[in-house]
């Protein structure tokens, strides 16, 4: 089975090491089993469709920029293998 999971993505400052760094924050919001149909390359327009009927459904969740001092939340989608692969559980520490 494939999945497209949604994820609203974060941006938060993980500290001052090197002149400040920062890190994206990933939290699912929806997983959705992806439709055999689509796992082929060759059907990636049928793919690309499903995924932009799904994101259109969670862009009201996206406002501002996380790149700006402002914040903000992005939304975006993976095709993954196992649901909510990308989801964030622990900040990262500087090496």
């Amino acid at each position: 089975m494939k999945y497209c999971s949604i994820y609203e993505v974060t941006r938060h400052y993980g500290g001052s090491e090197e002149g400040g760094w920062w890190y994206d924050w990933y939290d699912a919001v929806a997983t959705f089993v992806v439709p055999k149909a689509y796992h082929k390359k060759r059907n990636w327009r049928k793919k690309q469709a499903f995924v932009s009927s799904l994101l259109e459904r969670f862009m009201d969740r996206k406002w501002g920029d996380i790149s700006s001092v402002n914040g903000g939340i992005d939304v975006k989608a993976y095709f993954e293998n196992h649901p909510r692969l990308l989801q964030s559980t622990t900040v990262p520490h500087y090496e």
